[in-house]
């Protein structure tokens, strides 16, 4: 009578570890399955994240550059404002002169 009821007992016990470990290895499972995908999720925020500070970089050097390209444009813009106004001066030197050649002879 005990034996039988500890055999119904181990039986029963056998059962619940084997359920117990179906559900141990699903759980684990379902666990590396999330992992992994966790792991997919994490590498892509990584390489947006680079991808984000190197556009911010490339901006950067962008704008460095267009400021660099402007202020060169603004410096020949002046040299070329210089050279007209004194072309101008030269032409009206050089019309004042032909202006009195002509009323001197």
């Amino acid at each position: 009578m005990q034996a039988a009821e500890l055999r119904t007992t181990c039986d029963d016990f056998l059962r619940a570890a084997a359920e117990f470990k179906k559900i141990s290895d699903s759980f684990a499972s379902v666990f590396d399955s999330v992992s992994r995908e966790v792991e997919r999720e994490k590498i892509s925020a990584i390489g947006a994240r680079n991808l984000l500070r190197t556009s911010a970089k490339n901006r950067e050097t962008q704008l460095l550059q267009l400021s660099a390209l402007l202020l060169e444009r603004q410096l020949h813009l002046d040299r070329l404002s210089v050279e007209y106004s004194a072309l101008l001066n030269v032409e009206a030197t050089q019309n004042e002169f032909i202006e009195q050649f002509v009323l001197g002879k």
